[in-house]
């Protein structure tokens, strides 16, 4: 795992040097999100890991599997969500979940 958080971090490193306001933006939108408090922050990495998952984004999987865990997300979790039947279809998404436990 560690090699490709590695590559995210410096790709994202490239991104803030190259145009600070994308970065800025994204953080922005994140942070306002979690300042609504709808939902916790489990449930929310782990919306944030199918939708990483659908768009077969390596990077947006790690980032949200290595959030979601320290949230304390399991793999059992992640199978029985309401988003678990298409994390079920695309077993990237769990497999790389289940490597944390």
């Amino acid at each position: 795992m560690g090699g490709v958080s590695e590559q995210l971090i410096a790709t994202i490193q490239q991104i803030g040097q190259a145009s600070p306001d994308i970065v800025r933006g994204y953080r922005t939108i994140a942070d306002g999100a979690a300042k609504i408090g709808k939902l916790d922050p489990k449930v929310r990495e782990l919306i944030s890991l199918a939708v990483a998952v659908t768009a077969r984004c390596d990077g947006c999987i790690v980032t949200h599997v290595d959030a979601a865990v320290r949230h304390g997300a399991t793999q059992g979790r992640a199978d029985r969500g309401a988003w678990g039947r298409h994390l079920g279809q695309c077993r990237r998404g769990i497999g790389v979940l289940g490597a944390y436990a």
